[in-house]
């Protein structure tokens, strides 16, 4: 007859291992600048442009002489046709409007 073997087997314990691990970091949001500015034309009115571009059919908007408005990102450089333009936000209409003027018509305050 066979013999009753009673064999006991354990497998070896995993052994914590020390690693030395880099802090991951969420990557950093960056929040566009807004300022305050105010429409400073030498006229009364002053369009505001789907596109940063002088042509006729891309006016969204005309706004008064005075009124104060939000530029997004009034360092970052927008130039089209050797003209320096400004992203606007008007929040005093309503629906809110977006869209370009020239720089040289809105004044920061």
């Amino acid at each position: 007859m066979g013999k009753n073997r009673n064999k006991s087997f354990q497998r070896p314990m995993p052994q914590p291992v020390e690693t030395e691990t880099e802090e991951v970091k969420a990557p950093e949001v960056v929040e566009k600048e807004i300022v305050d500015g105010v429409v400073s034309t030498v006229n009364e009115l002053l369009n505001v442009r789907e596109t940063p571009e002088v042509k006729p059919d891309n006016i969204k908007a005309t706004i008064k002489k005075g009124l104060r408005i939000k530029v997004i990102e009034p360092k970052k450089e927008i130039t089209k046709c050797g003209e320096s333009w400004y992203r606007i936000k008007i929040v005093d209409s309503n629906p809110e409007v977006n869209g370009y003027v020239m720089k040289k018509f809105i004044k920061i305050v």
